[in-house]
């Protein structure tokens, strides 16, 4: 599968409007967030090997958008389910990812975002998830584990720990 994506650093506010283009448009719409928790360290959790969708593969959380969901309430459900956390706060849009499957045009809005709960121990599901990591600049090789020539993970991780340098070094 071909992966294109594009990185960016933008308020995330706005984008309700183009989404709902992209879902007239046929578009498949997910929303995945980064978990940041000390401006240099990323939630990444590893996909079973049972699943059917990228098995083995280090991941951000995040899923399909309902019909009648907006991006923020899908990132709210989806990291509940997948971590037992509540998301805190979505910060920016920082990547945009599009492919193609067997069922049609899918696009993820990346984001970075804060949770609230006990960060050393989320509560994985089984089922989908058999580890997580809190990876920082020097750990990201892990991320391509399992991965062909898809470098688009490792680039939007490395994305988001510069955003979030970057902003550190303003304040």
């Amino acid at each position: 599968m071909q992966t294109n994506y594009r990185l960016c650093n933008l308020d995330f506010n706005a984008l309700e409007d183009v989404v709902e283009k992209d879902r007239q448009n046929g578009i498949q719409i997910l929303i995945g967030g980064i978990i940041y928790r000390d401006r240099s360290s990323l939630f990444t959790q590893r996909r079973s090997l049972t699943r059917q969708f990228g098995p083995g593969l280090w991941d951000n959380v995040g899923g399909h958008v309902e019909e009648n969901e907006t991006l923020h309430q899908a990132l709210t459900r989806e990291t509940t389910e997948e971590t037992g956390w509540t998301l805190e706060k979505i910060d920016r849009l920082i990547a945009i990812r599009d492919w193609n499957d067997a069922r049609g045009p899918s696009r993820e809005y990346v984001v970075l975002c804060t949770v609230n709960g006990d960060l050393d121990h989320p509560v994985l599901e089984p089922d989908k998830v058999d580890r997580f990591l809190w990876v920082d600049k020097s750990s990201l090789d892990i991320l391509n584990e399992n991965r062909e020539n898809d470098l688009s993970h490792i680039d939007i991780y490395t994305h988001a720990l510069k955003i979030l340098h970057d902003r550190s070094a303003h304040l």
